[in-house]
């Protein structure tokens, strides 16, 4: 093997895709690493920036290097992509805004959220057990879907409660200003 040849091919025993790594990540990464394509003819043919196309590369790189060299604990500032979740799951996370365990680990999980059910709850729950962390007691609660609902429900109660009061003192304050200007008029009789 040549020089060319090995760094082109950090990893020629690895040819299953990591979990982390997303199809469209994975061929950019063996175009380039094993077809030794020029990131110029990716991009022609992707229609991805060489820029994009850099980091993809890294981040699969990345991922390759964490899968073949044993690890070290998790930690709660890692990024939460390093635990192998669904991609339904790791969608939602993204979506909540969480990017590292410490963000799932504060998070409330409380509101009933669209692509959040119960095996996703779980996956989850069982994701942060298994790499040592205690999920939080909003993702271990594993009540009705009716009684999410509810909740919610009683949420919106409060918040038309609050709203309708924010109205009725609105409407009583211009009713003031109508009464002091009409007083206060000259003209009126």
């Amino acid at each position: 093997m040549t020089r060319k040849t090995l760094l082109r091919d950090p990893y020629p025993r690895l040819a299953i895709r990591p979990e982390n790594v997303d199809d469209l990540s994975w061929d950019i990464y063996n175009y380039r690493n094993r077809d030794g394509r020029s990131l110029r003819d990716i991009s022609a043919a992707t229609g991805i920036s060489v820029f994009k196309l850099r980091g993809t590369i890294a981040r699969v790189d990345e991922e390759l290097r964490s899968a073949t060299e044993p690890g070290e604990p998790l930690s709660a500032n890692a990024p939460f992509e390093q635990i192998p979740l669904s991609t339904r799951a790791r969608n939602f996370l993204r979506q909540l805004g969480c990017r590292t365990v410490r963000d799932i680990l504060e998070k409330d999980f409380t509101r009933a959220v669209r692509n959040f059910g119960p095996r996703t709850r779980n996956e989850i729950a069982a994701a942060l057990e298994k790499n040592g962390f205690d999920p939080p007691e909003s993702l271990k609660d594993n009540r009705s879907g009716s009684d999410a609902i509810m909740r919610d429900l009683a949420r919106l109660h409060n918040q038309i409660d609050e709203s309708h009061r924010r109205w009725r003192d609105q409407i009583a304050r211009i009713e003031d200003n109508v009464r002091k200007q009409l007083g206060d008029d000259p003209a009126s009789p």
